[in-house]
């Protein structure tokens, strides 16, 4: 029987130091350009990376679980939309426990990972709007409550005073927002100022009358893919769509259009997180905008990324780095909250924000966690 008092090997691994599954040493690693998608990544962008990582694993050594990075898609795909040009490192942190049955320390299966994103030129919690994007453009929605709302909306606050935050006079000169009500990103850019703009009711029923011209075709293009050994029925979907479908979302769009007529320059703030889809509008569904809800709802603002930001991405200097990490409450479990703690005592945000738009005050200066004394004790009061 375990004595009264005596930890589990569980419990031991949980309150141990565990550390990272491979420490990195970028030191003289030398690069390439690389390609992705068209998009040419020089040997600093790359480097970009060499440093988050290395960042990351000074800012933290892993407790009650190991941390690893991960090696896989970690720049930004433009095989879809055109997107700033991005590169960045994801790290995950993993539970373990000691297996009965083989006595060897196996990664706990099934377990939700907790995972740091370090990236420049992107942005967390965005929402595509399938709609409105294309090859000519991406367009994206975000709560309203998020864009420039460091810490002043006091429903902001309260939702998320147990998470520490908002008392770190660290954050409070950035921007902060909260993709959902587990996760924070931090974006450090000159003067909170992101390079996106917001659209028009007019540019979004226009966008929408295009992206109903595209899905019409693409429909039709599918119709007659699956069903290419039989034409009598992709011909009556076709038929359905040109005659009934698609007549009708043009009669609610033209709705939406005589509705807002005057009103065409307004800012655009979408009822719905994802924008309007084909199948709203042949559902006479004219719920577009929040002004077409029954009742007063924030909504989600839409937005695109400035021409300029698009082409200035593809240079070295970053435009904005967003850090973005699972927020936990004091008292749950022990390796999520040290994710955490690390991220919001120790990483040190303003060492970051000054290597990328203030170098001159970092210049000679190697990265330290912030808080590195408390950081210290931290480590000394577990187990190794």
């Amino acid at each position: 029987m375990k004595a009264v008092g005596q930890s589990t090997v569980q419990q031991r691994i949980e309150d141990s130091v565990i550390g990272w599954k491979t420490v990195y040493n970028f030191k003289g690693k030398q690069y390439r350009s690389m390609t992705v998608d068209g998009q040419i990544f020089s040997p600093y962008q790359q480097s970009l990376r060499d440093s988050f990582i290395s960042w990351m694993q000074r800012t933290y050594k892993p407790i009650g679980g190991f941390g690893d990075i991960y090696q896989r898609d970690f720049t930004s795909r433009q095989n879809k939309f055109p997107l700033p040009q991005s590169i960045g490192m994801t790290a995950g942190f993993y539970g373990f426990y000691k297996s009965g049955r083989t006595g060897k320390y196996e990664m706990t299966a099934n377990e939700d990972h907790d995972d740091v994103f370090i990236y420049t030129n992107t942005l967390a919690g965005i929402n595509n709007a399938l709609l409105l994007s294309s090859q000519d453009g991406y367009y994206f929605t975000m709560a309203k409550q998020n864009y420039a709302s460091t810490f002043t909306d006091p429903d902001v606050i309260n939702a998320v005073k147990d998470f520490g935050l908002h008392s770190d006079p660290r954050f409070a000169k950035y921007m902060v927002y909260f993709p959902s009500q587990s996760w924070v990103t931090v974006v450090l850019a000159p003067g909170n100022k992101l390079p996106i703009e917001q659209l028009t009711k007019g540019e979004v029923l226009a966008l929408c009358e295009k992206g109903l011209q595209r899905e019409l075709e693409e429909k039709k293009s599918e119709a007659r893919s699956m069903s290419s050994n039989n034409p009598s029925y992709y011909a009556g979907v076709i038929k359905d769509l040109d005659e009934k479908q698609y007549p009708q979302c043009l009669k609610n769009l033209n709705t939406l259009k005589g509705k807002y007529k005057d009103r065409l320059d307004e800012p655009a703030v979408l009822y719905g997180w994802a924008g309007p889809s084909f199948a709203d509008f042949v559902n006479n569904n004219t719920t577009l905008f929040i002004e077409d809800w029954y009742q007063d709802i924030p909504g989600y603002p839409v937005y695109r990324y400035t021409k300029e930001a698009v082409e200035k991405s593809k240079k070295d200097k970053p435009l904005w780095v967003e850090i973005t990490w699972p927020i936990k409450k004091p008292g749950t479990r022990v390796k999520s909250y040290e994710v955490h703690r690390a991220m919001l005592r120790y990483f040190n945000f303003d060492y970051v924000y000054d290597y990328f738009f203030n170098p001159g005050k970092v210049t000679g200066i190697t990265y330290t966690p912030s808080n590195a004394d408390e950081q210290a004790a931290r480590t000394r009061q577990l187990k190794k």
